[in-house]
């Protein structure tokens, strides 16, 4: 009887899986986009599961939804000659459901705790043209309402206030 050994694909070091960590969070691609560089550049046998558990490991979470509150108290003003509508006040909250991670690698519930900010990214789509990017740089993470859980994976419900950082720069939303 002749026994093989199968090496599934191989495994990337410390260090290329803290510049494929980097690069994810620099260039903001997809995983498909990071395995092809990451092949090119890094490890030319990685797979795509190797690398979305590395991504796992290091925090770099799943988004499952999203929704932003712009919070605008809108009021009609009309006054004779002088016919407007009005926003009187704002108070932006965003909600979102992410795979939750070991508490080691991400805390919620102490970034809340802290009242701490992050800055937060979200880039959709990779063709010209359709591309959104919302930024907020300074998004504090309001206490966490407990797990959920879809397809058998958990995940936090969370809550940010996006923070204006100077004026009024809460967040941007660029469509290229």
């Amino acid at each position: 009887m002749e026994f093989v050994n199968f090496v599934d694909h191989a495994v990337l070091t410390p260090a290329q899986e803290a510049v494929a960590v980097s690069l994810h969070k620099t260039l903001l691609v997809s995983l498909d986009d990071l395995l092809a560089v990451v092949r090119e550049f890094l490890n030319p046998d990685v797979s795509r599961s190797g690398l979305d558990r590395c991504l796992r490991r290091h925090g770099v979470g799943k988004l499952r939804n999203l929704s932003l509150d712009a919070g605008n108290d809108v009021q009609p003003r009309f006054l004779v000659g002088a016919e407007r509508v009005i926003i009187v006040d704002r108070s932006e909250t965003m909600d979102f459901q992410i795979e939750a991670t070991p508490l080691t690698t991400v805390n919620p519930f102490q970034l809340a705790q802290d009242q701490s900010t992050i800055a937060l990214v979200l880039v959709h789509g990779s063709d010209a043209g359709s591309i959104i990017t919302l930024d907020m740089p300074t998004l504090q993470i309001q206490r966490p309402t407990g797990l959920t859980e879809a397809q058998g994976i958990t995940e936090w419900p969370l809550r940010g206030v996006p923070l204006p950082a100077s004026g009024n720069d809460q967040f941007t939303l660029t469509l290229t």
